[in-house]
């Protein structure tokens, strides 16, 4: 299969920022970065309709200031509201129509951004 014609700006933006040893192979796959993201989330405590969380956070997840991306937090609230919603109103299909996120502090490498989610 050809590379679409951006790869290679996505690929020297990546060098340009020291982050081209991250990319792998496997990054085509579908949900690989859900997977990923997710991979790093661990449930503490789940009530009815609230879900307690927390995001260990490494070099895979971080932006070029070496803090959380703003995208893994917004992909986090997505999946995670979406098992709150599920786990009220059971297994319908849903989507996240809206979303609001206040980031109030940056978490770095290692650090750990404890969340809590309500339907």
């Amino acid at each position: 299969m050809a590379s679409p014609p951006y790869t290679a700006l996505v690929e020297t933006f990546f060098r340009r920022i020291r982050r081209h040893q991250d990319i792998s192979e496997d990054s085509e796959r579908k949900n690989f970065y859900s997977d990923m993201i997710l991979s790093h989330l661990k449930v503490d405590r789940i009530e009815s309709g609230r879900i307690y969380c927390t995001l260990k956070v490494d070099a895979s997840c971080v932006n070029s200031y070496n803090t959380l991306h703003g995208g893994v937090v917004a992909s986090v609230a997505a999946e995670v509201g979406l098992a709150c919603a599920k786990m009220t109103a059971g297994e319908k299909d849903f989507f996240l129509g809206e979303h609001s996120t206040a980031y109030l502090a940056a978490v770095g490498i290692n650090g750990l951004a404890i969340s809590t989610f309500q339907v």
